[in-house]
């Protein structure tokens, strides 16, 4: 049989066409095989947020192994396919299905406690109390979330918080309780402060000091010895800066805060981090 010349057999290059696919190729006397992993997650586009997170955390590893990724819109759902060397293949399954833990165990309690407590778009108070239980044990939720995920087949991320998560949802829902028995407690801005000091007395510490530092594109965190402190999102669609900044001070249970400004932080970030923590603030320019 005659050999075609590669160039003629697939052009310049190939191409996707549709949605990324696993495939083989296989060229006569030539022995070259392309074998690839490839998922698509997918969810509601009013969700769309907490696909956004996940293509946020997996980009620099899709850069580092030189993978592919592409985001696609339809009219109800929005999509984020990745493909990757069937040689990374074990690597990509497990970060992709710590992501879409997180965001199961983390996004979507959000939504669920905010849709039983009928609080969408809450108060600084109350968002930041709200944020605050969830994230309180999101680690455990996450671990927990994650043996029920399968990044073998496409995953819809809607489909595992509606069909899957029921056991979860169940422990969820006697958080919620807690605070639907001391339904004032939303009400009152200075009983929330003092449930999260309660929240505060049930944990140890994580560290002494912690730096806020506010500015243009949002916050950074800093330890007592100058290095970046990895940030815990709240996935809550409506986050401010201020509240998820606060959120992680209370999970990190430090005692002394410094907040680094341009511009002043607001009153009520003020309040709350005065009663919870001994705080400084630092004007820089």
């Amino acid at each position: 049989m005659q050999k075609v010349p590669l160039h003629i057999l697939f052009g310049n290059r190939l191409k996707f066409i549709g949605k990324l696919c696993r495939c083989k190729i296989k060229l006569y006397n030539f022995a070259y095989t392309i074998i690839m992993y490839e998922v698509t997650v997918s969810v509601i586009n009013e969700q769309k947020y907490l696909l956004d997170s996940i293509c946020q955390d997996m980009f620099y590893y899709i850069q580092r192994v030189d993978g592919t990724c592409a985001n696609l819109q339809q009219k109800h759902r929005s999509y984020f396919c990745v493909a990757f060397s069937d040689t990374y293949k074990h690597q990509a399954k497990r970060l992709l299905s710590q992501c879409v833990s997180k965001v199961l165990a983390l996004g979507y309690k959000n939504i669920f406690v905010r849709n039983l407590l009928e609080v969408d778009q809450g108060n600084f108070h109350q968002n930041v109390l709200i944020n605050t239980v969830c994230a309180f044990d999101q680690q455990f939720d996450t671990n927990t979330v994650a043996n029920i995920i399968d990044c073998n087949q496409d995953v819809y991320l809607d489909g595992y918080y509606n069909f899957r998560m029921r056991d979860i949802k169940r422990k969820w829902e006697n958080v919620v309780n807690m605070i639907l028995e001391n339904n004032f407690i939303l009400s009152d801005n200075e009983l929330i402060v003092e449930f999260l000091q309660y929240l505060l007395q049930s944990i140890e510490a994580k560290a002494d000091s912690l730096s806020i530092c506010f500015d243009d594109l949002g916050y950074t965190l800093y330890n007592s010895e100058g290095k970046i402190v990895n940030k815990l999102a709240t996935l809550s669609k409506t986050a401010t800066s201020e509240e998820e900044a606060i959120v992680n001070a209370i999970c990190q249970n430090v005692k002394k805060l410094k907040v680094y400004y341009c511009k002043s932080p607001s009153k009520e970030f003020c309040d709350v981090a005065k009663t919870l923590f001994d705080v400084q603030y630092l004007q820089v320019q």
